[in-house]
């Protein structure tokens, strides 16, 4: 078999494809899948530094954990005589029930209404324990009311206050004005962490 003979115009051809493709070539081969390697490995370098450096800042810190830890757990207990106890979240919302009226008896004010709410999950292993509670009362009375469950020895939270009326209380011979009034009062229970309400509920009713 014959080997054709190359023109000198064919010849200059090939040699210019040749200059071409070897170079795209050696980047499609060579470089840019080298040039890979070194990013993934300083970027792998990077994180490493990264954990190391994380690793050196908790150990600078360690010295400190005891006495964080110590003031953690009283903050905790301080927070705990705060919340209501209880077997279950019916039992914490009667204990809860009689917090208010004991505040409303010392503010001078008539609870005519506590309505149970469905509690609700206010956090991991906290339960909000609402109540609707209407009642009467002068204005000082009420103010009174709110600011001895804002600052009492329990944690308590009021929503969704509501004046529903004003009349003036001619039975008593003055001319004191009584109001009536509605809000919601939430008290807090501490239950364990990973167990759902309804599981709460079912372990209280069987106790």
């Amino acid at each position: 078999m014959r080997i054709p003979t190359l023109s000198s115009r064919d010849r200059r051809a090939l040699t210019i494809g040749a200059l071409v493709l070897v170079p795209a070539l050696a980047w499609t081969l060579v470089a840019a899948p080298y040039l890979r390697s070194v990013e993934a490995a300083s970027e792998r370098l990077a994180a490493e530094r990264e954990v190391l450096r994380r690793e050196f800042e908790v150990l600078a810190a360690a010295d400190q954990y005891p006495a964080v830890l110590q003031e953690g757990a009283e903050r905790l207990l301080q927070v705990a005589e705060r919340l209501f106890g209880g077997e279950n979240p019916a039992m914490a919302g009667a204990a809860l029930a009689q917090y208010l009226q004991a505040n409303g008896r010392e503010s001078r004010v008539l609870l005519t209404r506590l309505e149970p709410v469905p509690a609700q999950e206010a956090g991991v292993g906290l339960i909000a324990l609402p109540l609707r509670v209407q009642g009467e009362s002068d204005l000082e009375g009420l103010l009174t009311l709110l600011l001895s469950l804002e600052t009492g020895a329990k944690l308590v939270r009021v929503d969704n206050l509501r004046i529903q009326g004003l009349r003036t209380a001619s039975a008593s011979g003055d001319d004191a004005e009584v109001l009536t009034f509605e809000f919601t009062a939430a008290g807090f229970m501490l239950v364990e962490p990973g167990v759902s309400l309804a599981e709460n509920k079912e372990g209280g009713s069987g106790a």
